[in-house]
């Protein structure tokens, strides 16, 4: 492979995506004979055939589909790279499109994009919302804001910050129902439920050396944790939820945590911003990797392990 020529491979793909010489050669703006010697040369430098001539069409080899489907990878990485490199040159700019989950988003990265704008002002953000799992390339985002351990080997995962959960309820709702000292106590309440079906949860604790699990249900499930929160404010039930995401109604009191001598279990869960290997160059990706590895990180030191 370090023998053939890269433009040798542009022309070759030129004349995939094209379907034939001639129109390959007005798109390169050449000429049909330059551009089959290009691709003769190429045939006889790998030793395949790669298109079936005919007079009628120009079709690929079953090696020429196989060439031309790692070859349009490898250009475009290096079309990548080579956007990289000279975007190094110059402050990071374009639209970067993130998809985040729902409540992360609105309470944590939304209120840091002025500064981050502040910061960047040539790169544009589209924020889209949702916390349903989203096709981070398929449907064409440029980075991904996920929970847990990442395990899709198509996409660079960094970790950007640590999240770890609480069980709250309303004060009407405490003083309305039986008193939870320990975490059996919750097997008798309305546990409000972040999942897409009607069941039931397990929600796991540790103290020391001690561990409990218990299996919740209630009359309300939701695969929006802003849902949640609401109805958990409202007094309808109890809910289990990252700290970020109740910390503002802690500290009015529309919400109060139990079982604080309890850990949730898992203790912390990392959360991955991600993005496709592709595009492991482009710097607008890594001024928003950087930026929020270092906002988050200073916004959970601020707050401390229970807040």
């Amino acid at each position: 492979m370090n023998d053939l020529p890269i433009e040798s491979l542009r022309v070759f793909q030129s004349v995939v995506d094209a379907g034939g010489f001639s129109a390959a050669a007005r798109r390169l703006g050449t000429t049909q004979p330059s551009v089959s010697r290009r691709v003769a040369a190429l045939e006889q430098s790998l030793g395949v055939v790669l298109f079936q001539r005919s007079t009628r069409r120009l079709t690929l080899t079953e090696a020429g589909q196989t060439f031309s489907d790692r070859i349009r990878v490898v250009l475009e990485d290096l079309d990548n790279a080579t956007q990289a490199v000279r975007q190094t040159l110059s402050a990071p700019s374009g639209l970067l499109r993130v998809s985040a989950p729902t409540t992360l988003g609105h309470r944590e990265i939304a209120p840091l994009l002025p500064a981050f704008h502040a910061q960047y002002p040539d790169i544009h953000v589209g924020l889209f919302l949702s916390d349903s799992y989203r096709d981070l390339i398929g449907e064409g985002y440029d980075v991904a804001i996920r929970f847990g351990v990442q395990k899709d080997s198509d996409l660079i995962a960094r970790q950007i910050s640590m999240s770890h959960s609480l069980i709250c309820a309303s004060p009407d709702y405490l003083a309305h129902h039986a008193e939870i000292l320990r975490p059996d106590d919750l097997e008798g309440h309305n546990c409000l439920l972040f999942r897409q079906g009607p069941g039931r949860n397990e929600w796991n604790f540790a103290r020391g050396k001690e561990t409990a699990t218990v299996s919740v249900a209630g009359s309300l499930f939701s695969d929006t944790a802003d849902a949640l929160l609401s109805a958990g404010i409202a007094g309808l039930g109890i809910v289990h939820l990252p700290s970020w995401a109740v910390r503002s109604a802690l500290r009015r009191g529309s919400l109060v945590e139990l079982l604080p001598d309890w850990t949730v279990q898992p203790k912390e869960t990392p959360i991955y911003l991600v993005y496709p290997r592709h595009r492991n160059l482009v710097s607008k990706i890594h001024a928003f990797a950087d930026f929020f590895a270092t906002e988050l990180a200073k916004a959970s030191s601020n707050r401390g392990p229970n807040s």
